[in-house]
């Protein structure tokens, strides 16, 4: 890739790690702003499941993600970098004792690790920040056509 052909936005290369701090490690938080969802019935909700009124958001980064869940919130979270595989999460998942499972929305017993899926979505007129994270494979294909 020539010099000219080379994307340079200073998001790449971001951290917050502290020099000679190894035990620092960088933020981990995923959600920015207001976590969205996005229903079957076509409509945006945040997490309070108040409906969004139409706007138009703009995708401002994309990211994936595995995180290992306890207590219904994220426990471990491990960020991928751009063109590295997800880990084999059925593997990461027969590593941990059934004790540990926790009740999915289904209603059946789940490993704690789940691949995600993020987006980072802006308003451009009120620059509004909002997350939306899934872990289906529709959400993963919708995720795809960003690339």
């Amino acid at each position: 890739m020539s010099e000219y052909e080379k994307i340079v936005d200073g998001f790449e290369a971001f951290t917050d790690e502290i020099e000679g701090n190894d035990e620092q490690k960088p933020s981990s938080r995923i959600i920015q702003g207001t976590r969205v969802k996005f229903t079957n019935e076509t409509k945006w909700l945040t997490d309070a499941d108040a409906e969004m009124p139409p706007v138009e958001l703009v995708a401002a980064d994309i990211l994936r993600v595995v995180q290992k869940w306890k207590d219904g919130n994220p426990d471990e979270t491990i960020i991928l970098d751009a063109g590295q595989k997800f880990p084999d999460v059925e593997e990461m998942n027969a590593r941990v004792p059934q004790s540990e499972w926790e009740e999915g929305p289904d209603g059946k017993r789940h490993g704690p690790w789940q691949a995600q899926y993020v987006v980072y979505l802006l308003n451009p007129d009120s620059l509004d920040r909002y997350t939306y994270t899934t872990a289906t494979v529709g959400g993963g294909n919708a995720h795809a056509e960003f690339v």
